[in-house]
């Protein structure tokens, strides 16, 4: 099952960057679809280490699937197409306050130095920013992870959430 969903993660990432978005970096096809696949396999680990999504009434396997699908679409937009120095740190956003793929503002005692760590504190935001709209359609509940409220970055939202759903 979780090779299955790695494979499905990478194809998912090639379809929306393909390996020669990352021509300027001077990466080969073949070391970006290597990344792809570590990129896949982590976020792979953490969803099924983790409490999925439960935006969809569907059986756990099925919500674990959902649950990465809108994680690397996130990641997707976050990280400007899955950009490697965004992936290794080396590029920051939100003038130096977001990290990793996932563009997570990092609090107090927290820390990102691995790839799964970046995955599992961005799913616990985007938990947290579902909660924090329950009144909004689904499409629009990451507003707070793009934007800071649910009034900001609904507009976002409806960007990452679209993607996720029409793969």
């Amino acid at each position: 099952m979780l090779e299955h969903l790695s494979n499905y993660i990478v194809a998912a990432m090639v379809s929306w960057a393909p390996p020669s978005v990352h021509a300027y970096a001077h990466e080969s096809p073949d070391f970006v679809e290597a990344r792809y696949y570590s990129i896949a396999n982590d976020l792979v680990a953490v969803v099924s280490e983790e409490e999925p999504l439960n935006l969809w009434n569907e059986q756990a396997d099925v919500l674990r699937a959902h649950t990465a699908v809108v994680m690397i679409s996130i990641a997707s937009f976050e990280s400007g197409q899955f950009q490697r120095a965004v992936d290794e740190g080396r590029k920051l956003g939100d003038a130096g306050k977001s990290k990793c793929l996932m563009q997570v503002m990092l609090r107090d005692g927290e820390k990102i130095e691995t790839r799964r760590q970046c995955f599992r504190i961005a799913l616990s935001r985007i938990k947290e920013s579902i909660a924090a709209c329950p009144n909004s359609p689904i499409e629009e509940r990451l507003a707070p992870y793009a934007g800071g409220k649910c009034s900001v970055g609904r507009e976002a939202s409806i960007h990452r959430m679209k993607r996720a759903n029409d793969w």
